[in-house]
């Protein structure tokens, strides 16, 4: 931690720690230089699972969906405050047979 820093862990009254959201994907990583000031670790967990969101849609857009990817959120000190795996930030609903194909094998029965 640089001199004169203070943890994101800290809560300092009008003090926003700073998180920073890396994403992997793949073989790809890419760094978020800038980050975001924002106010605590729930906050920073709701914005990766926007950014792993927002990702998420446009890899669909190409054709390919990788859930194994994930958001790295560091905090200002540079350590690891969590990974959101692409996975966790929706839910996976399995795939429902057309009502017509239940109907049409019930009635064949």
């Amino acid at each position: 931690m640089g001199k004169g820093r203070v943890p994101a862990s800290i809560e300092i009254k009008g003090f926003m720690p700073a998180y920073f959201f890396h994403t992997r994907i793949g073989e790809d990583y890419l760094e978020d230089p800038e980050g975001l000031d924002l106010r605590d670790l729930a906050a920073a967990h709701r914005t990766a699972i926007r950014i792993a969101r927002t990702q998420m849609a446009e890899e669909v857009m190409d054709g390919r969906l990788d859930l194994g990817s994930t958001v790295e959120v560091m905090d200002g000190g540079g350590e690891t405050a969590f990974v959101l795996r692409f996975s966790e930030a929706i839910d996976i609903v399995r795939q429902r047979e057309p009502e017509y194909e239940v109907r049409r094998a019930a009635e064949s029965s």
